[in-house]
């Protein structure tokens, strides 16, 4: 079982809380993460989204991928999240791109 599907499984989390937690992680914007994720309108995803950051397996799952991102750009002196991994996001589907 490779890593990536480890850690998915491991908090449980449904396909579109998945979708999510991975648009998130670009944007950081949690209404833009739950309006990729769910079919609602703007409002709705302003108040779920915010719920949703603050669900146990989320607010984990977040945590832990942020400390690997930002594990990742300390040792390479890189400040932000550079074009190249957000293209390559783009195309992978998921934020693994930023943890390889």
């Amino acid at each position: 079982m490779d890593k990536k599907s480890t850690s998915k499984n491991q908090y449980n989390l449904t396909p579109r809380q998945q979708l999510f937690c991975d648009e998130w992680l670009i944007h950081r914007n949690a209404t833009r993460a739950y309006l990729k994720a769910y079919d609602v309108q703007y409002h709705s995803a302003r108040v779920e989204g915010c719920k949703h950051l603050t669900k146990p397996a989320i607010k984990a799952y977040l945590d832990e991928k942020l400390a690997e991102i930002e594990k990742r750009y300390d040792k390479s002196g890189i400040n932000d999240i550079s074009t190249a991994d957000y293209e390559a996001f783009k195309k992978d589907g998921s934020a693994s791109c930023f943890l390889a």
